[in-house]
């Protein structure tokens, strides 16, 4: 696929969000998936022949468990933003610092 081919595509390009659900992932995948045997990078992996169905099954699972622990890092930073931001009258604190600034430069001019 070419570069131009590629940012055609929706949601592609600068500015796209990257915002990931694992959802629609397994929503995809979950046909395919199975139970999950093999993990990928393993000796026992990386073993079987690269046409092995079992070996690619494994790698679904992989897509499978990046999206679900992407999905949730993206949830608890999202948490973790609005507890900053509740914790405390930032307009405030921010003008705190700017005068505390002020004061400190006062007293080294003098």
């Amino acid at each position: 696929m070419t570069e131009q081919q590629m940012d055609a595509r929706p949601g592609s390009g600068a500015g796209a969000s990257r915002e990931v659900s694992f959802y629609p992932v397994y929503q995809l995948l979950s046909p395919l998936l199975g139970d999950p045997s093999l993990i990928p990078g393993t000796p026992v992996w990386a073993a079987l022949d690269d046409t092995d169905p079992v070996k690619w099954q494994a790698i679904l699972w992989a897509a499978m468990w990046w999206a679900v622990a992407e999905d949730a890092r993206q949830e608890a930073i999202a948490e973790a933003g609005e507890e900053i931001s509740a914790a405390e009258d930032w307009a405030l604190a921010s003008r705190r610092f700017l005068r505390r600034r002020e004061i400190d430069a006062m007293r080294r001019a003098s």
